[in-house]
């Protein structure tokens, strides 16, 4: 994950949880404080600061395969999470599994 993508996962995360910089550094302590001059000046975070991160915006660190990560994207997007209204309920199906049930267009 190159660094700006990074930095705008961390945005997003604060603006979905309300939070400012500053309620950020409140919760994070110096770990927030590390996050910002590391990013402004290309150093390393220490992984200890990356978890105190992690704990302020309520969220975890996960490592996910190459091959999954578009999905994982997609549901984090809230793309692909929702309802397939178009595809038929439960009830639907076992109606049209019943002995002598018809399709809708073969009357």
């Amino acid at each position: 994950m190159d660094i700006d993508a990074f930095v705008t996962q961390i945005k997003e995360l604060l603006f979905q949880r309300g939070l400012s910089s500053e309620a950020l550094v409140e919760r994070a302590g110096k770990a927030a404080l590390d996050y910002q001059h590391g990013f402004k000046e290309g150093g390393d975070l220490q992984s200890s600061s990356l978890r105190a991160l992690a704990d302020a915006l309520n969220a975890e660190w996960l490592l996910v395969p190459t091959e999954h990560l578009r999905d994982v994207r997609r549901m984090l997007d809230q793309k692909g999470a929702m309802p397939d209204y178009s595809a038929p309920t439960a009830a639907e199906l076992y109606l049209k599994s019943l002995p002598g049930a018809t399709e809708a267009g073969d009357e």
